[in-house]
């Protein structure tokens, strides 16, 4: 028998909570300042099946630990790893470069504003397997 074929528009049940972890990292370590341009790990929120666009704005949840990247609602420019259009998967991982001030610190899971600057031709992939 052939595997089902994935489809979007399948609805499926919501996942069941995951308890929380520490986030180990080699670059990003417990109260270690960032230098402006350090990359880091954003988890985008938004809906399922949300397109997308080209600086288009949306929401960052850093995955560091607490003290390590930036201060309270600064930006920070979101590099999605997926072609423009492409549907974003909730709480999918995404790389985000960090354009703050030096040791600004940060509580862990904050939410910050970012600019989404995913390219816009066939630059790069989708993360396989999420």
């Amino acid at each position: 028998m052939p595997p089902p074929a994935r489809s979007s528009l399948v609805r499926r049940p919501p996942p069941e909570p995951v308890p929380r972890r520490a986030v180990q990292s080699s670059l990003v370590r417990r109260h270690s300042p960032i230098v402006t341009g350090q990359e880091t790990t954003a988890r985008v929120s938004a809906q399922e099946g949300s397109l997308i666009v080209t600086g288009q704005e949306t929401t960052a949840r850093v995955s560091a630990q607490e003290g390590s990247p930036i201060v309270t609602g600064q930006e920070t420019t979101a590099r999605v790893s997926a072609q423009e259009g492409s549907p974003i998967v909730t709480s999918q991982e995404t790389t985000a470069r960090v354009s703050a001030q030096e040791g600004s610190p940060i509580v862990t899971g904050q939410e910050t504003t970012a600019r989404v600057s995913a390219p816009e031709g066939p630059g790069s992939h989708s993360p396989a397997g999420q």
